[in-house]
């Protein structure tokens, strides 16, 4: 079940803006762990227009954000070189790393 954002869009158009509000990328997944293909329709467009806290943890930012409007589905926060990013690690952190 798909929640919150006016209207819809493709997947590969949440992920770009996931990435230009929160500073980093993602990779949005089915449960089951395979890539949804990015031209996949119908997804709520990203509600939040400011980034995240620096000091919020991976963890949070999929709980508090992701989860809420993408309910069903996961998300792998990737840092600056394309690599899964583990939970506990700080945003800051993540944004760091596409410096």
């Amino acid at each position: 079940m798909l929640r919150g954002g006016s209207g819809t869009v493709k997947v590969e158009n949440v992920e770009k803006s996931i990435g230009e509000i929160e500073g980093f990328n993602v990779c949005i997944r089915y449960p089951n762990g395979k890539n949804v293909r990015g031209d996949r329709a119908d997804f709520p467009t990203y509600r939040f227009q400011k980034a995240a806290p620096d000091k919020m943890t991976v963890y949070n930012w999929k709980r508090s954000r992701f989860r809420t409007i993408y309910v069903g589905f996961h998300v792998d926060v990737l840092d600056g070189g394309g690599e899964k990013v583990i939970g506990n690690t700080r945003l800051r952190t993540v944004r760091n790393s596409y410096t």
